[in-house]
């Protein structure tokens, strides 16, 4: 994503009540940062922002839902009746303020989503010596979309491997082995992603609650970043390859906890039953027991707020292929026995994905190719005049085509007889006419193309 003209605040209106308070205690995270915007620009547009926002909620008795400020759009969004999350982008007057307005709202509900699962409110910059914030915003940025062209969108990151049925297969296998022997540690895997590079593989995330797939993404983005959470690596070595494992700790609403664990342990019944009972009687606890709960819950899934408990997310990496664990790990110790077993059981799986994703992707990127040029051929057309005989070898069907042409052998006669010309080009509505050869020469060639503009 490009972040020129993005402005983003995280603020604490609670910490300037009085005329004579500080305004840059009030800022917990302002994007962009020092040196691209001085402290005093930073403390102007928080004094201001933090102003008409009490201002609105005293006075009409409402929330703000945006405003527009020297040409920037902005979004507001209130968390915990307390911080202060803005979202704004300078963009042309000419676009509709709508779209804008809901593509900033969508984007600012994930952001708040986001920094609340990843980072312990309140923080301020000043208490970390690595910039979390800078770190998560970096993060999402690579998935958040702010352009004209699809200011409203996420990219579909299911999409690239959809198709692949063996890859996604392989994927599912190495999830379900995750789960293989969970009673040998008090660790509980609530959420499972498989991803290669930014591309999902395979998932194992409850349907009601739809927006963690993106949460979790953002965790292994987070493990690319140039700067490192302190205390966040573990090493790694399974069967003599050396991983890396990236393990952050992540907060989550106790009602959307419960969701997970109630998820948890339908999956493991589900298991259990299908390991001693026939298709018959596993049917309607795998589909019309679980859709009812789905249906139940389905509303509390977009809620954020209130009570939350502290998981892990663990990012396993192997090459660019990333195993992502939401853990709950009941007594709290070090993750490396955990890690080290799970990668036992999923390794082999991890390496043949890795290769097959790599040989998957370059397939396909021939297969591009391939359309790509025989589209080129059947919208690139070559004629031929033979200057000799003063006629063409061949001639086009489409009457556009041919009129094309004949303004293309005028013109040759006409520039050739004065300049001596080898080459002209001109555009006659969508068809772009080359023109290659002179009057020394036998043949002069005629290239129609409808692929250029």
């Amino acid at each position: 994503m490009d972040a020129s003209g993005l402005l983003f605040l995280i603020l604490d209106p609670t910490l300037v009540v009085r005329e004579e308070d500080d305004p840059l205690r009030s800022i917990l995270y302002y994007y962009p940062p020092t040196p691209t915007t001085p402290v005093d620009a930073q403390c102007a547009w928080s004094s201001q922002l933090i102003g008409v926002f009490t201002f609105w909620k005293q006075s009409l008795k409402s929330q703000l839902r945006y405003v527009r400020i020297d040409g920037y759009t902005l979004a507001f969004e209130e968390y915990s009746s307390r911080f202060l999350f803005i979202l704004g982008w300078k963009m042309d007057d000419a676009m509709a303020q709508s779209v804008i307005v809901t593509a900033l709202e969508e984007h600012l509900r994930f952001l708040v989503r986001a920094f609340c699962f990843y980072v312990e409110m309140p923080r301020s910059l000043a208490e970390n010596e690595v910039n979390v914030y800078s770190i998560v915003l970096e993060s999402i940025l690579k998935i958040c979309s702010l352009r004209c062209s699809d200011l409203s969108l996420f990219r579909d990151f299911s999409a690239v491997f959809k198709e692949a049925s063996h890859i996604k297969m392989t994927g599912q296998l190495c999830l379900n082995k995750c789960h293989s022997g969970q009673g040998l540690h008090s660790a509980k895997i609530l959420a499972a992603l498989l991803i290669y590079r930014a591309d999902v593989i395979a998932k194992e995330i409850p349907e009601f609650l739809p927006g963690y797939n993106l949460l979790m993404l953002v965790g292994a983005l987070m493990d690319d970043s140039a700067s490192r959470l302190p205390g966040s690596d573990l090493s790694v070595d399974a069967n003599g390859i050396y991983l890396q494992c990236s393990v952050f700790s992540v907060n989550m609403p106790v009602e959307q906890y419960e969701m997970f664990v109630l998820d948890y342990n339908l999956r493991r019944a589900v298991r259990s039953i299908k390991s001693h009972q026939n298709a018959k009687t596993e049917a309607p606890l795998n589909h019309a027991n679980k859709y009812d709960v789905q249906r139940e819950l389905r509303d509390l899934g977009g809620k954020y707020g209130g009570d939350r408990i502290r998981l892990s997310l663990l990012v396993l990496r192997l090459y660019d292929t990333k195993l992502v664990l939401l853990v709950e790990d009941a007594e709290n110790h070090s993750h490396n026995a955990f890690v080290t077993y799970v990668l036992q059981k999923t390794l082999p799986f991890l390496e043949i994905l890795n290769a097959a994703a790599v040989d998957y992707l370059f397939s396909q990127s021939e297969r591009v190719t391939r359309d790509m040029r025989a589209k080129n051929l059947q919208d690139r057309k070559v004629f031929t005049f033979d200057l000799s005989y003063r006629h063409f070898l061949s001639l086009p069907d489409d009457e556009e085509e041919l009129l094309t042409v004949f303004e293309g052998l005028m013109r040759f006669f006409q520039e050739t007889g004065t300049e001596g010309r080898h080459r002209l080009s001109f555009t006659n509505h969508d068809l772009y006419c080359t023109v290659h050869g002179s009057e020394g020469e036998k043949f002069v060639q005629f290239e129609l193309d409808r692929t250029r503009r």
